[in-house]
């Protein structure tokens, strides 16, 4: 089951899947340029996404072991991941400022997301999937129309279409987000003292 398994990346540039029940590791993903810098596992279990300093994310088959899919767009280390609920598509955001929107079954990029001035360091997604949030260094929240999106992805979108809301913290920036069973945001930060200019 995937609840017994965890996974884990880091500087050695390896996604390695661990089994809980043994407390060892039972698989090792090599393939990426850099640091593994962000990983989030596939609704069902059987996949896990890595993003690298390098700028690539990788998709990977717990089972069977090997790389899946690679993706390719971002200009920056990529720093966030999440499936959306279904699992159709996955959603990537890097150190400046891009999110991307990535179609699974082709591989494809179907959109970019613009909204953040400094690296995005959270994405979450509401249970139903029509929702995305991102937070970042800019101290920003922004809460995304993920079914636009999707419905609009083979035309050239603008913020205004797609940006329900945009929130600022006085100084701290976003470190984590997540999303409640009935869709609540729950959003962690680190205090910074507000300096008034």
């Amino acid at each position: 089951q995937w609840y017994q398994r965890r996974v884990r990346g880091g500087a050695d540039r390896l996604v390695i899947l661990w089994s809980m029940q043994h407390i060892a590791p039972v698989r090792l993903f090599s393939g990426h340029l850099g640091h593994i810098t962000s990983l989030c596992i596939h609704p069902n279990g059987n996949y896990v996404a890595s993003g690298s300093s390098d700028r690539s994310i990788r998709i990977w088959d717990m089972s069977g072991g090997g790389c899946v899919r690679q993706l390719t767009g971002h200009k920056g280390t990529v720093t966030s991941l999440v499936f959306s609920p279904h699992g159709h598509l996955l959603i990537s955001g890097d150190e400046k400022g891009s999110i991307l929107v990535w179609d699974l079954s082709n591989g494809s990029h179907t959109a970019s997301l613009s909204n953040h001035t400094d690296t995005v360091t959270s994405l979450a997604m509401s249970r139903e999937g029509g929702t995305l949030i991102s937070g970042g260094m800019d101290c920003v929240v922004n809460t995304w129309d993920m079914a636009f999106v999707v419905d609009n992805c083979e035309n050239e979108l603008a913020n205004e279409d797609i940006l329900i809301n945009m929130s600022k913290t006085k100084s701290s920036p976003v470190l984590h987000l997540g999303t409640t069973r009935k869709n609540l945001i729950m959003g962690v930060g680190s205090y910074l003292p507000y300096n008034d200019p």
